[in-house]
């Protein structure tokens, strides 16, 4: 008995203490006081590469839409339709090369390929027959737009029967360095399609 003498109490203290790195790392390993991650970023991460996504996928789906119209467009979706153009007999030859060019282009109006037709007549026989009637059996088919000589002729016409006047008389140059007056026409023989085939042949015809 007198021979097994206790421990000093130092070193009974050193052994029943854990040292703290031990008790950091027993804390470490149990994971009770292990930081947890943020979730928020992660959700609005994820709500932004959707709203991305959402964004690119309708952009495309519009531009299908787009490419589909100027496809069916362009290929006539409504079939062929005619523009008749009365023009002074001097004035032939320049409305005839425009309107070659313009049918070779195949050139479409609101969906329709238009065909310009150009027929021949003396400008005081068009405007005789635009404001008393059309005689069609002598004359062929009303026409929608009608080139001039002179433009005195079409601003007084335009001045007496707007109603059958679908703009104000237009200068047109002609190959030769003459001057023609260029009007649309209007009235009930003129379906949309032409009054606006009609206003586009001027710009065409003026750009060459």
């Amino acid at each position: 008995m007198g021979r097994h003498s206790l421990a000093p109490s130092s070193e009974r203290n050193s052994t029943s203490q854990p040292s703290p790195q031990r008790s950091a790392r027993h804390r470490g390993a149990s994971g009770s006081f292990r930081r947890g991650v943020a979730r928020w970023p992660i959700a609005l991460l994820a709500i932004v590469v959707l709203g991305a996504a959402g964004w690119f996928g309708w952009a495309w789906a519009n531009g299908e839409v787009n490419q589909r119209a100027n496809a069916a467009a362009a290929d006539c979706q409504e079939g062929p339709a005619a523009l008749r153009v009365a023009v002074t007999p001097e004035a032939e030859r320049t409305a005839t090369a425009a309107a070659k060019v313009w049918n070779q282009q195949r050139t479409v109006v609101q969906a329709h390929c238009v065909q310009v037709n150009i027929a021949a007549i003396p400008e005081k026989t068009v405007r005789t027959a635009l404001e008393n009637g059309w005689d069609s059996a002598d004359l062929g088919e009303r026409p929608q737009a009608w080139i001039a000589d002179q433009g005195s002729i079409t601003a007084d016409f335009v001045d007496r029967r707007p109603e059958l006047a679908g703009s104000t008389p237009e200068q047109l140059a002609g190959g030769d360095g003459a001057q023609y007056s260029y009007v649309a026409l209007a009235g009930d023989e003129v379906s949309a399609v032409q009054a606006r085939a009609a206003q586009q042949f001027l710009s065409f015809a003026q750009g060459r």
